[in-house]
């Protein structure tokens, strides 16, 4: 007679108890390096339209950003010509609105951003929104030690306001614009080089990403 065979309850029950562990050892990881992939896919997404966008106002200003905008409200209005949008605001009307208000957004160290001012915003179809802060209208502005020839600084949130986790160096990032090219804060010269780890600001971690091959290992 053919003995039959198959698991016990003890060694199906010890079996799940296994997975369960696997899972809970691995699932949040798998989670944490998926989010990781969207925010610098979005990154790289709006960078692009970033620099896009630099170029064409260079060309319709003779090359250089020289005198395209005397005002926040002025770049602000200079970007909307060239792009699809969802919705904008001009200086003075954007704060917890179309732009975090300064309890909504954090640091890398998890420090609340309490500097946001009221400058002009663009939001997109896909919620991301660009914060803009005008500084010269001769870009004659240095910043962060040998930024120089800066025109405007320029924040983006790639995932919107509404979404977690509304930190800089996850899904909020810098930029200086120049008078003649786009500069992601930490990509080389400036002082925030370093300031992309958990104990400091997340300032430099745009460029930080960009160097490391559009990776966010940190």
């Amino acid at each position: 007679m053919q003995k039959k065979t198959g698991f016990t309850l003890a060694e199906v029950m010890v079996t799940l108890a296994v997975i369960g562990v696997v899972a809970t050892l691995t699932i949040p990881g798998l989670i944490q390096s998926y989010q990781k992939l969207e925010y610098v896919t979005r990154l790289q997404k709006n960078y692009k339209m970033l620099n896009e966008v630099v170029s064409m106002i260079q060309v319709e200003n003779d090359g250089t950003l020289i005198g395209f905008a005397n005002n926040n409200n002025e770049v602000k209005d200079a970007f909307l010509k060239y792009l699809r949008y969802m919705d904008n605001c001009d200086l003075g009307s954007c704060l917890g609105n179309l732009w975090h208000d300064n309890t909504t957004s954090k640091n890398l160290d998890g420090s609340y951003i309490s500097a946001w001012s009221e400058d002009p915003v663009i939001k997109f179809h896909d919620s991301s929104a660009w914060y803009f802060r005008f500084f010269s209208p001769t870009c004659s502005g240095i910043y962060h030690g040998n930024i120089n020839n800066v025109c405007f600084g320029l924040t983006m949130d790639v995932n919107g306001i509404e979404k977690d986790p509304n930190t800089r160096g996850r899904d909020i990032f810098e930029f200086f614009i120049t008078r003649d090219k786009v500069h992601p804060l930490g990509s080389g010269g400036d002082t925030t080089v370093g300031s992309c780890n958990t104990s400091s600001n997340g300032w430099g971690c745009t460029g930080r990403v960009i160097i490391d091959g559009w990776k966010m290992d940190y």
